[in-house]
């Protein structure tokens, strides 16, 4: 199990999460939890599954920390056994997976236009990926792709999903014909076929770099659903998106960080609202606009710390219990077997091994 980067102690020398804490985007986890119900898993029955169920049933976002999303995703791969679950995960994306951002794909004149424009807003979606670019003389597109959180146990799926869903768009921008020359990977897979037909080119795994290589005749093909004025106006509505998401981002980073410094012993809403030079009213509207609440943000701050506290050997779950807030360990416990479907002592042992 990864730490996340970037950790702060506090004034009794543990660690804080981080800053600005990182978020997964529901939507993967929507699809995981459809994948493992094709593979005839009980969503139901099964107390790992509890938040993907939910999640799955009301088919709305949710904003996931992810130490949460990386334990969950794990337990899915422990329980398939399968390698390659995350690229079945990507491929299980349709192109309106993308949302808005599909629109402002398919109205580009050319498919390097569209690839310019997602690279640029990809971080809408709640992309887990880094893209970089470089042109070959030739006109071919060399894209590097790493995976933003460097150390993590779930780097092999993160990327894999990013393979299948990449693959899936690209295609279906060039009408079901491969864009690609050839695919590199770093992560190893003993059959690469499953890869190899996504992408529908020669594949290269265990190798020191992530690279897609995208031809020029492929990216300079223009498409037929190109239309500069829907274009236009959707870019218009990506740009609100963005600098929207930047002024929330900045908010609940905020809240975040002044809910932490007191975490054990967390203040009521209206002198949390205090302390961020705001009313209570707004405080509330603003966190509901954000897709959440004080007692959400909370829990999810709590069960985000705990997680980070259960790799301290020298802390017990009682003690980490009462680090997050909790009079009584029986609510730390509920609060994992809620989230993560494990309570704190069989997750610390999952860590240990």
């Amino acid at each position: 199990m990864a730490l996340i980067d970037d950790m702060s102690i506090d004034g009794n020398g543990l660690e804080l999460p981080p800053k600005s804490r990182p978020i997964t985007p529901s939507h993967i986890l929507f699809h995981l939890s459809t994948e493992l119900l094709s593979r005839g898993f009980d969503l139901h029955a099964d107390p790992r599954w509890r938040f993907l169920c939910e999640l799955n049933q009301s088919r709305k976002p949710a904003r996931v920390s992810f130490s949460q999303a990386e334990v969950l995703i794990q337990n899915a791969l422990d329980a398939t056994n399968d390698p390659n679950l995350g690229l079945a995960v990507g491929l299980r994306q349709s192109f309106g997976s993308l949302g808005l951002l599909s629109s402002a794909l398919l109205s580009s004149p050319t498919l390097r236009s569209a690839l310019a424009v997602g690279m640029k807003y990809h971080r809408l979606s709640g992309s887990l990926i880094e893209l970089d670019q470089s042109c070959a003389e030739n006109g071919d597109i060399h894209l590097s792709i790493n995976v933003r959180h460097v150390g993590t146990t779930i780097s092999r799926f993160v990327m894999q999903e990013f393979c299948g869903g990449f693959s899936r768009v690209s295609h279906y921008l060039h009408r079901g014909k491969s864009p690609f020359r050839h695919v590199s990977m770093i992560f190893q897979m003993m059959d690469k076929t499953p890869l190899e037909e996504a992408f529908a080119c020669p594949v290269e795994t265990g190798v020191a770099r992530n690279e897609i290589v995208m031809s020029a005749e492929a990216l300079d093909y223009s498409l037929e659903t190109a239309d500069a004025y829907a274009l236009s106006e959707v870019i218009d509505v990506l740009e609100a998106l963005t600098h929207a998401a930047k002024a929330e981002r900045g908010f609940l980073e905020q809240t975040e960080q002044t809910l932490v410094k007191s975490i054990k012993t967390p203040p009521q809403v209206d002198a949390l609202a205090r302390q961020l030079g705001t009313s209570e009213r707004t405080l509330r509207r603003r966190l509901n606009e954000a897709g959440t609440s004080y007692s959400e943000l909370l829990e999810k701050l709590r069960l985000d710390h705990a997680i980070q506290l259960l790799h301290n050997r020298k802390l017990s779950v009682k003690q980490i219990s009462s680090h997050v807030g909790f009079t009584d360990p029986r609510s730390l416990r509920r609060l994992m077997m809620d989230h993560v479907g494990m309570s704190a002592s069989e997750l610390r042992r999952r860590v240990d091994v």
